[in-house]
């Protein structure tokens, strides 16, 4: 999910100081105690990217459900949390219903913004409506700025080729 990901939020963790600690707190194994310093919610969304980056899935999905019990109306949480139940690279993980559900939150907490509606049509795809893939995947296009354009254009395209997005391994 490292920046590539329909829609996602994903923040790219450098060496400040609240990525050190969710990184520390991804290490320590420990889902209930946020690094000192930040927020509980912004801990949980913090270490669900660096769990994502290292391909820790199942941590980042525990991550991202549990910020969602803290903070039900964060449409990063439930837009990230569709966009790695519809893309992740490892089939196990992967629940097409519950990333359409996430998703279609994650829009209208959001204003239907073209992130999300770009997760929408993963999740669309990943349920093999690709119909509906394509015509989100057209209206986050026309709501996107210059720089995310041509991501979504390879997306509308795999999903006119009838295929769902895949995330990429992290070691890809």
């Amino acid at each position: 999910m490292r920046g590539r990901s329909p829609g996602a939020t994903w923040l790219p963790c450098s060496d400040t100081p609240d990525c050190t600690a969710a990184r520390r707190l991804h290490t320590s194994g420990d889902g209930d105690s946020p690094p000192g310093g930040i927020g509980r919610a912004a801990a949980y969304f913090r270490r669900s990217s660096v769990s994502s980056e290292l391909g820790d899935y199942e941590q980042a999905l525990r991550d991202l459900r549990r910020l969602i019990e803290l903070s039900p109306q964060d449409a990063r949480a439930h837009n990230n949390l569709a966009c790695l139940l519809a893309t992740c690279p490892q089939p196990k993980y992967r629940d097409g219903k519950q990333a359409l559900r996430h998703a279609k939150r994650a829009c209208e907490l959001s204003g239907w913004n073209w992130g999300t509606l770009d997760s929408l049509a993963a999740a669309h795809a990943e349920n093999g409506q690709f119909t509906e893939a394509i015509k989100w995947q057209t209206k986050a296009l026309k709501l996107a700025p210059p720089h995310a354009k041509a991501d979504l254009r390879l997306r509308r395209e795999l999903y006119q080729s009838r295929k769902p997005y895949r995330e990429r391994m992290t070691n890809e």
